[in-house]
């Protein structure tokens, strides 16, 4: 039941949608998940990382998509019950102790929660081309493409695969078999599709920038405006 919850629970908080998708410059979104990751491993103040939990929200409510922040939060929610505890077997189970154990516990959920968030709301086109304006090698934008797209549509159809085998009262690898065939199905389509951009950018001038829809000024001032206040709120709390 605990694996049971975790995957529900990822599945759902990456699960890509339209109306998830905010136009916030994926360059400046990017940037500012990697300070809050850094800040999170930086900071030991409990009370600094329940602040950068707020940081997931921002995005949330550019997107409004409100349930998705939930899922995020509850999706890391047991393991991060279990790193704290098994801590805590280890440790003489002082003070000290209970505090770091209670502070690795957040930061696991803080990470977690943030990365699963950016995942939910950022389209892959768009990253696949800073990659392209970045002028990494073009197996990068080819494969950010194809991982956006098939982690979440691997884990739902791993998710049916599984309820179907439990009410037919078939064994578990015999979902997995079945999940299998319908990826290999699925990822060889994905690469025949973007087969094309991988063999005219190689030769001619071919880019994603037609795929790509214009940033909206508003909501990236927005996004930065909220970030920076989140962050600007731990630092102060470092003194």
């Amino acid at each position: 039941m605990v694996f049971r919850f975790i995957y529900r629970e990822l599945s759902i908080s990456t699960i890509v949608s339209r109306k998830s998708i905010d136009s916030v410059n994926v360059f400046i979104k990017s940037t500012i998940l990697l300070t809050v990751i850094i800040a999170s491993i930086i900071y030991n103040n409990p009370l600094q990382q329940l602040v950068l939990l707020l940081y997931p929200l921002c995005s949330i409510i550019l997107s409004r998509d409100y349930r998705l922040y939930i899922h995020s939060l509850k999706a890391p929610l047991i393991p991060a019950m279990l790193v704290s505890s098994l801590y805590l077997v280890f440790s003489r189970l002082e003070y000290a102790d209970i505090l770091a154990a209670f502070n690795i516990g957040l930061r696991i959920i803080v990470i977690a929660s943030s990365i699963l968030v950016y995942i939910a709301t950022t389209n892959p086109i768009h990253l696949a081309y800073l990659f392209e304006k970045l002028r990494l090698p073009k197996w990068a934008p080819l494969s950010t493409i194809l991982t956006w797209r098939l982690i979440p549509y691997t884990m739902r159809v791993a998710d049916e695969a599984y309820v179907v085998s439990r009410l037919k009262g078939d064994s578990l690898w015999r979902s997995l078999v079945s999940t299998t065939a319908t990826l290999l199905v699925r990822a060889d389509s994905l690469v025949q599709t973007l087969y094309f951009y991988t063999t005219e950018s190689s030769v001619g001038d071919y880019t994603l920038k037609p795929l790509v829809s214009n940033w909206s000024r508003v909501n990236t001032i927005a996004y930065v405006l909220y970030s920076s206040t989140v962050l600007l709120l731990v630092y102060l709390l470092s003194f």
